[in-house]
């Protein structure tokens, strides 16, 4: 690379990290960083404790799904109330099933279209998994008092709510 396109590259990194710097800067794009970083905390915390347990989120949003959902649901429902792919809604059922936790059914004898019903070793697995993801809750949120962790499930609500409407407009 020549000198010149070098100094032009340098000049626009410094010029968009300005623009960065100062967007920051301001309360909303903060706010969205701040929510970014701690999103991606959660996740990694959660991460770390599920595969204590032999599971991951994404499994136990499964299993947390059916048990909320008469233990009954399609891959596509899944996938939804989970935003996650079909691929990796598959994938995480395929392991579901190989541990017994959860088992395929046809709907009305058509091969390409199943539900998913949560078996009763997956019920099992919830049930004795719920006291310690309670721990883990409390470590999460052990920083916060009783006042601000009502405040942030109110604000949380809100935000999902208004997340899953701009979701939808999307996709319109």
């Amino acid at each position: 690379m020549s000198i010149e396109k070098l100094r032009d590259k340098q000049s626009l990194l410094e010029s968009l990290a300005g623009e960065v710097r100062s967007q920051a800067l301001d309360l909303k794009g903060e706010l969205l960083l701040a929510i970014l970083y701690t999103a991606i905390l959660f996740n990694r915390y959660l991460e770390i404790e599920t595969a204590k347990r032999e599971s991951n989120p994404t499994r136990f949003g499964i299993l947390h799904n059916l048990v909320t959902h008469d233990g009954v649901m399609t891959p596509t429902n899944i996938g939804k109330r989970i935003f996650k792919s079909k691929h990796a809604v598959s994938r995480a059922i395929d392991v579901l099933e190989k541990d017994g936790l959860v088992r395929r059914q046809p709907i009305s004898g058509d091969r390409r279209f199943r539900r998913i019903s949560i078996t009763r070793k997956g019920l099992g697995f919830v049930k004795s998994n719920l006291a310690e993801m309670e721990i883990v809750s409390d470590k999460i949120f052990s920083c916060l008092n009783i006042r601000q962790a009502k405040e942030l499930r109110i604000i949380s609500k809100q935000l999902r709510e208004h997340l899953l409407e701009l979701i939808d407009s999307s996709n319109d």
